[in-house]
């Protein structure tokens, strides 16, 4: 990640197929908006807007996708998409979804996972009970002083978007009571291992929120953004996972020597 930062991202073929099957998949409980964003406040009114859609179609399918979650977490401004909301018995499942060539991952690469729906659960939470406010979403996004632009209104019009949620204040409000007003959570997180070619799911994965291991987790990661430790290299006895980096072998040798010819 620290690399990235550094350097740029750059786009493996790994992750445009990762990104196709997720919008594939979103196709399946999403209406798909064809509106193009001109400008910063664009951007966000098309986000809050897709998103505040999805939430609210979830008490009719049961099931939504790809919902945008924002928050706050130690003061830094925190920022994710939601794979998968569900219904089920009355209760409110978070699904991250990761693809794969046919094969599990190992430890290392299932606690990312982990980590992600960890904290997903932990941002609506934040939301729902009061924690993190509209008014603080307001304040790090600067929406109140963001406008659409001329064609985006255009575009909007088009498709019959108008009038009490023609606005981009008004549809973060409607955006932040969706998050409130959802079901109670299930006791689990689900993470949904998907074979990249056929989109065929390979395993769900399941297990128990913890309070304990949440706040242990963002005390680890804060010692890194608050400066307190450098950025750490993956475990030695997970560095296959190099063969995989985009920095392998060039700005980044930390195990190169044990690495090449694996």
């Amino acid at each position: 990640m620290e690399l990235r930062y550094l350097y740029g991202r750059k786009i493996t073929k790994e992750l445009t197929k990762g990104s196709k099957m997720h919008e594939d998949m979103a196709e399946e409980t999403n209406v798909q908006l064809d509106l193009q964003p001109r400008s910063y406040g664009d951007f966000m009114y098309k986000t809050l807007y897709e998103s505040y859609m999805a939430l609210d179609s979830l008490a009719e399918k049961s099931k939504t996708r790809e919902v945008s979650i924002f928050g706050s977490i130690s003061g830094f401004k925190t920022v994710g998409k939601i794979d998968q909301l569900s219904t089920r018995e009355g209760k409110l499942r978070v699904y991250e979804d990761k693809t794969t060539r046919s094969k599990l991952p190992g430890k290392g690469a299932m606690m990312i996972a982990r980590v992600q729906v960890i904290l997903y659960r932990k941002l609506i939470e934040d939301i729902k009970s009061g924690a993190y406010t509209i008014s603080e979403f307001r304040k790090a996004t600067g929406t109140p002083r963001l406008k659409l632009t001329p064609e985006f209104e255009r575009q909007m019009s088009a498709l019959h978007i108008s009038g009490s949620i023609g606005t981009i204040s008004e549809v973060e409000q409607r955006y932040f009571n969706a998050l409130k007003s959802l079901p109670d959570f299930d006791d689990k997180l689900y993470i949904r291992y998907i074979d990249q070619f056929t989109g065929s799911t390979i395993q769900l994965y399941s297990f128990k929120y913890s309070q304990h291991e949440m706040e242990s987790i963002l005390s680890f990661a804060m010692g890194y953004w608050k400066g307190e430790r450098s950025a750490r290299p993956v475990p030695y006895e997970e560095r296959s996972k190099c063969n995989m980096c985009e920095f392998f072998g060039k700005e980044c040798k930390v195990w190169w020597n044990d690495t090449v010819g694996q």
